[in-house]
């Protein structure tokens, strides 16, 4: 099982849209995938459908505290709540209530590795996919922390402002996850066509290339992913046919070659 945090400090970097599409190209891949929402936000949840209410008027258990991993926060002996289905993927949730989770996790720093013992005690996913916060919080952290590997996603219009203060965040996490690698950074919001766009991506190739490789760029398409949000759906199922899914299925290969990873069908030959 590969766990693996998608963050970036900065909002707006693309670590959802990273986290929703990247997951289910994995699922088309052949293999099993857990989500896990950190961010109180609750982007990911909400998009994923989890948010909503029932035909009948009921709340969604995405709702519910219990069914987020603050239980593992507060208990070093809790295992993760039962996942929700979404889309052949399994999701733990987030919702506003889990911004206690910081304060949890300020008043006694010891807590800060449960998250990351709660994972490992689950079976039968081959990916776990951590959508972490963003800013320097302590979930953040916890999420960082719970991880084998790091993707960050950089949003080109946004420039490289940030990496340095995700180094940071990376230090102080290895001290929970000592072998805690960076696994690629991942362009997105691509413009082929913008300057802007292509020194930026140049920077990261380049200058960066240090610290992870560059996987290739995931193109600008705001209005489709905005609309894939609205109907709470995986771009690869709100717009089979466009060209968006493709580069995510392009990114779980490229993901795959970096750890070493076959898709599952292509393994059992």
């Amino acid at each position: 099982m590969k766990v693996i945090s998608i963050y970036n400090q900065a909002g707006g970097a693309g670590k959802t849209t990273v986290t929703r599409d990247l997951g289910y190209a994995l699922t088309q891949l052949g293999f099993r995938v857990l989500l896990v929402d950190l961010d109180s936000q609750a982007s990911l949840t909400r998009w994923l459908g989890q948010l909503a209410p029932g035909a009948d008027g009921s709340k969604a258990p995405g709702t519910r505290l219990d069914r987020t991993v603050f239980p593992v926060l507060t208990d070093p002996d809790a295992d993760l709540p039962e996942p929700l289905g979404a889309f052949g993927m399994d999701l733990i949730p987030a919702n506003t209530k889990l911004s206690v989770g910081d304060s949890v996790l300020y008043d006694d720093q010891n807590r800060m590795g449960q998250l990351r013992a709660a994972i490992r005690r689950v079976h039968g996913y081959d990916f776990v996919l951590i959508d972490a916060p963003p800013g320097r919080t302590a979930m953040a952290l916890a999420g960082v922390a719970a991880s084998d590997h790091l993707l960050i996603p950089v949003n080109v219009a946004k420039a490289l402002d940030n990496i340095d203060n995700v180094a940071e965040v990376l230090t102080t996490a290895r001290r929970f996850s000592p072998t805690l690698s960076v696994l690629a950074l991942v362009p997105h919001s691509f413009m082929r066509n913008t300057r802007h766009h292509k020194d930026v991506l140049r920077g990261m190739q380049e200058d960066l290339a240090a610290l992870a490789p560059t996987t290739t760029p995931i193109s600008h398409k705001d209005t489709l992913y905005d609309d894939a949000t609205l109907y709470q759906q995986p771009i690869a199922v709100y717009a089979p046919r466009n060209s968006a899914p493709e580069e995510y299925r392009r990114l779980a290969g490229e993901v795959l070659a970096l750890l070493g990873l076959a898709p599952v069908a292509e393994a059992a030959r």
